[in-house]
């Protein structure tokens, strides 16, 4: 009967031991897996901010194109109508009569 309380105890210890050790492999591979993903999520994260600049800076870029395009054609709308405008008054004072005027 003592063996046996003996021998009973003796499981039960193991028993104890080999649950410890299972919870400390776990809690460790917790560990390692969440240090694992923040380091992954860290780096995404950092990706993800260089693509927005990245991406800011060819909207700025394409905006400030844009704008020199439109002024240019403004520009060059301006000197058309005024070269127009000078043609049609020299075909008029060739002419002597008057070239009706297109309106703007």
């Amino acid at each position: 009967n003592k063996r046996r309380e003996i021998r009973r105890k003796a499981i039960e210890a193991d028993h104890e031991q080999r649950i410890k050790e299972v919870r400390a492999k776990i809690e460790s591979l917790h560990s390692t897996r969440y240090t694992r993903i923040t380091k992954m999520q860290n780096n995404v994260c950092g990706k993800l901010e260089a693509l927005n600049s990245r991406r800011e800076s060819l909207e700025k870029q394409i905006l400030t194109s844009m704008m020199h395009i439109e002024s240019q054609t403004k520009m060059m709308a301006t000197e058309l109508d005024a070269m127009f405008s000078g043609r049609l008054e020299d075909l008029e004072e060739d002419t002597l009569t008057p070239i009706p005027q297109i309106p703007k």
